[in-house]
């Protein structure tokens, strides 16, 4: 039997409790925000509860050598990072993927001059078959600063 207002009370109690759900789902994608959209495929960075998570990174020019690319990659994540209220002391982790391992140590050069020691954050380096003709790429997660 239907109460007050034409509803039983348990399915009124079971919709208030959809209706919550749904207004925090709804919260939930406003504090998501994704900026510079990319050919229809991704976004570049998105911000969820102060975590950035930034899209792969390559050098600018393919035709250097694995340090000068790494060198590149990183002076465009430091921009990434300031335009979205983060720095390079604020990065969490780091996915780093090369093209050849034998070419680490000359990324690790210019990853050891470009991070503070006590601001290195979580690596991993993994070798693949292709990069599109670039040599790195780099995809990181960092905190914004607060």
């Amino acid at each position: 039997m239907a109460g007050r207002g034409g509803r039983n009370p348990r399915m009124r109690a079971a919709a208030d409790g959809l209706s919550s759900a749904a207004s925090e789902c709804v919260r939930e994608r406003e504090m998501i925000k994704r900026s510079a959209e990319y050919a229809g495929i991704m976004h570049e960075v998105v911000e969820h509860n102060g975590v950035l998570h930034f899209a792969g990174v390559v050098a600018e020019d393919a035709g250097l050598g694995m340090e000068g690319q790494a060198r590149q990659v990183f002076a465009q994540l430091d921009d990434l990072l300031k335009t979205h209220g983060s720095s390079r002391d604020h990065i969490l982790s780091a996915l780093v993927f090369v093209t050849d391992m034998k070419a680490k140590p000359a990324m690790n050069v210019a990853w050891k001059e470009w991070l503070a020691p006590a601001s290195l954050p979580t690596r991993a380096t993994i070798g693949v078959a292709d990069l599109d003709g670039y040599l790195i790429e780099v995809v990181i997660t960092a905190a914004v600063a607060k």
